[in-house]
């Protein structure tokens, strides 16, 4: 049984990168990158990034599969992909994938799964590490990514 199960497992991880690869290949000017709200030079507010944190672009995070390293919350090895069309994309080695939206608007950071929408504070972007904080009702969560290697991303 656990053949079958790593069987599904990697074809829905299969899956996840190639539609991640390609709304990754797709054209800044097409119409699908023009009814986004993010634009790929669009610095993310100071007042979202750590005090000792330089600004950085919010584009860094877009179309990249991050892995889960550390988390109060989330299991660590879980893939997240926030695609340039405003798909978030997740999945785990122990279950199916999940799809839910994002945005990024005038320094705002908005992750909705399954249908709610959470405002999120972005503490650290860099091309080795993306660190987020999901303001949700409780105590938040905290969840600091790396990138996934390309043999995390396709098991």
């Amino acid at each position: 049984m656990k053949k079958k199960y790593n069987k599904t497992m990697s074809a829905s991880l299969l899956l996840l990168v190639l539609i991640v690869s390609a709304f990754a290949g797709c054209s800044a000017n097409s119409s699908q990158a023009n009814n986004t709200s993010i634009k790929a030079n669009q610095p993310v507010s100071n007042t979202n990034l750590q005090s000792n944190q330089p600004e950085k672009t919010a584009a860094g995070f877009i179309n990249k599969v991050w892995k889960v390293n550390k988390s109060n919350s989330v299991a660590a090895g879980q893939i997240y992909v926030f695609i340039s069309d405003g798909t978030l994309a997740m999945t785990s080695p122990n279950g199916k994938p999940a799809f839910g939206s994002w945005t990024y608007k005038d320094g705002n950071l908005t992750m909705v799964e399954e249908s709610i929408p959470y405002k999120v504070d972005i503490l650290k972007l860099s091309k080795d590490e993306f660190n987020i904080k999901i303001n949700d009702p409780g105590k938040g969560v905290e969840i600091e990514f790396v990138p996934a290697t390309e043999s995390e991303a396709t098991r």
